[in-house]
């Protein structure tokens, strides 16, 4: 059957546990029971021998003879004056007479020690236990014991070891039998509503993961409103939000693809115009001396951007992280940049070399082309993070631009690619971390980057956060 086909692992699993909570629950119940069972069990034993003694009685009177008692089983007669009459098998009243009797009491520790004392079937002696007459008798009915004021009852060893063996079978095939009855029910639903569903949910992922721009509704395979339906419909969104992305990447990447092919060829031309204005600088037109620099600037930042956009088309790929000596770096990008660079935190971090330097290269030039001349870089620990803050005290970013800070070709200064950002989050996130605005007023901005603990090394972590 294909429903029992799909009975995993799962659906047995919940079968166990429903059927090993139902026992356990079983046997806390059924072992307390016993206390009761078996004091209901023997006030009716002690009964049927007071009906039996009674019975005894009138027949001895009559001259009848007397009706047997049940061999190990017998019961004494114990008038106001101590006197004892014996009724029941010889060899029982030969072996108890002398014996002191046990007091008959029946509240539950007492019951509880006796029912267990018999299930192990400890008991090595018949038990002779006293009682009070009243207890026993009916008004009416026991006219010849009444008069008496105790009696004691003679039972075998361990005379209720398998009256209880047979309840606790009992209470235990019950309870398997309704843990059974409970659980398989229990599980076919849930696997009816739910692992179904589920596994054809996982089926249409499969498919997805296979094939991502082959079309499928994973709410198809749903037949139930509820959660699964809900669940279903987020999976079908996502799933073509998904596909529509990677249609859109496809065709950035054939974008990108042309575009490094021009970028390249652009950068040829602009070798060739950086090699005539140097020409034009040496002129000996004042004229055209002096706009000579003007135009040599403005091709170097035209190559920058051209190098900026190759940087972005090239995927920074896995981060080969390694210890590196984070002061060089930072004193590499200071001296690259003309800018003054302090540092706070360890002096290594275990960190990709080449690409840390591009992130950091990148923040501290936007910093710098902002008009900032001092960035502060603080590391610290928060939870089971480290954390990098990059301050500058320039004068912030326009709140326009937060919305699209992070975004390829939006720049934030005027004359920038606007990939210096774009770039730096991107070896954030390939470093496993994050990089944030967390500041930006008139005092200057703040970028937060969140990176795993491990980027500390073996540091003396405690310096840093202490």
């Amino acid at each position: 059957m294909p429903f029992v086909s799909n009975f995993n692992t799962l659906s047995f699993r919940l079968i166990s546990v429903i059927i090993s909570l139902m026992l356990a629950v079983g046997l806390t119940i059924l072992i307390p029971a016993m206390s009761v069972y078996h004091e209901r069990e023997m006030e009716n034993r002690m009964r049927e021998l007071v009906y039996l003694a009674e019975l005894n009685i009138l027949e001895s009177e009559a001259g009848m003879p007397l009706t047997p008692i049940e061999p190990g089983c017998g019961i004494a007669v114990l008038s106001t004056e101590g006197k004892e009459r014996w009724f029941g098998h010889p060899d029982t009243v030969a072996l108890v007479e002398g014996m002191t009797p046990r007091a008959w009491d029946d509240r539950f520790p007492a019951q509880m020690a006796l029912a267990l004392s018999a299930l192990a079937g400890a008991e090595t002696s018949p038990a002779l236990i006293s009682i009070k007459t009243k207890m026993l008798t009916r008004e009416g009915v026991h006219s010849r014991l009444k008069m008496h004021e105790k009696l004691h009852l003679a039972f075998p060893p361990n005379a209720m070891t398998k009256a209880l063996y047979r309840f606790l079978f009992t209470g235990v095939v019950l309870v398997i039998m309704a843990a059974v009855l409970i659980g398989v029910p229990f599980a076919m639903v849930l696997q009816w509503l739910v692992m179904s569903p589920l596994r054809s949910m996982i089926m249409s992922m499969a498919a997805f993961a296979e094939d991502p721009y082959r079309p499928t509704d994973h709410a198809h395979s749903v037949q139930f409103d509820g959660i699964m339906s809900e669940a279903a419909d987020a999976l079908n969104c996502m799933a073509t939000t998904a596909r529509n992305e990677l249609v859109q990447r496809d065709k950035l990447a054939s974008l990108g693809e042309a575009i490094a092919k021009i970028n390249h060829d652009m950068r040829n031309v602009l070798s060739s115009a950086v090699l005539l204005s140097d020409n034009l600088e040496n002129s000996s037109d004042p004229h055209v001396s002096k706009a000579a620099p003007v135009v040599s600037k403005a091709i170097q930042r035209a190559t920058n951007m051209c190098g900026q956009i190759l940087s972005f088309l090239k995927s920074p790929g896995n981060a080969r992280q390694m210890p590196t000596d984070i002061l060089k770096l930072i004193e590499e990008c200071s001296e690259a940049i003309g800018i003054e660079v302090d540092y706070v935190g360890p002096d290594e971090l275990v960190v990709d070399a080449s690409q840390f330097f591009r992130l950091l290269h990148n923040l501290i030039s936007n910093a710098s082309s902002a008009g900032a001349n001092h960035v502060r870089i603080t590391v610290w620990r928060v939870g089971n993070s480290a954390v990098m803050d990059i301050a500058d005290n320039g004068p912030g970013i326009r709140e326009s631009m937060l919305s699209e800070l992070f975004k390829p070709f939006v720049g934030s200064t005027s004359g920038s690619s606007g990939l210096g950002l774009s770039i730096a989050r991107e070896i954030a996130v390939n470093h496993g971390g994050d990089l944030k605005l967390s500041r930006s007023n008139s005092f200057g901005c703040e970028f937060q980057l969140r990176l795993p603990l491990e980027v500390l090394g073996n540091t003396d972590r405690m310096r840093w956060w202490e």
